[in-house]
């Protein structure tokens, strides 16, 4: 498999957009876990709605929560000091899985419980 779907052109001389394989099918489950998510919830009795703000607010989380264990785990103190903006090159790659399980799950956890949502549904 290719590491590079396909690439994006940009205007005004800037690089080429460049989507990677991994990423679009990472994106790719994420729309369709939550399209099915919506669709049972709405089986269910639940709120479709509340279903589609549960996973903006964990995907979100998630990305949050593996940049901040990269950074954590793998970023020297002073290589953050002397470029402060490294912190958000997302484009460099540093996310890790766990962080963002570590952060989602949570979060999701607390978002439910706080909209009273079954959490077994």
């Amino acid at each position: 498999m290719h590491s590079i779907l396909f690439e994006i052109p940009l205007p005004f001389g800037l690089p080429a957009l460049k989507v990677a394989a991994y990423g679009f099918m990472l994106a790719l489950s994420a729309m369709l876990g939550i399209l099915i998510a919506s669709r049972r919830a709405k089986k269910a009795g639940e709120d479709p709605a509340a279903i589609l703000d549960l996973a903006l607010i964990v995907i979100v989380a998630g990305i949050l929560g593996a940049r901040l264990f990269y950074i954590i785990l793998e970023m020297k103190l002073s290589e953050i000091l002397e470029n402060p903006l490294i912190i958000a090159a997302f484009h460099k790659g540093g996310l890790v899985f766990y962080g963002a399980l570590a952060l989602a799950v949570p979060t999701g956890v607390f978002y439910m419980k706080r909209k009273k949502l079954n959490m077994w549904k």
